[in-house]
């Protein structure tokens, strides 16, 4: 339970980071 507890959460923080990518890539082309 403790390790698959411990898989969600770095996969969250793995979307989490993705998304500020995301949104940092969108920001800057959008700023072209």
């Amino acid at each position: 339970m403790l390790d698959f507890a411990k898989a969600q959460r770095i996969s969250l923080t793995q979307q989490v980071e993705n998304n500020i990518k995301n949104a940092l890539i969108i920001g800057a082309l959008k700023t072209r």
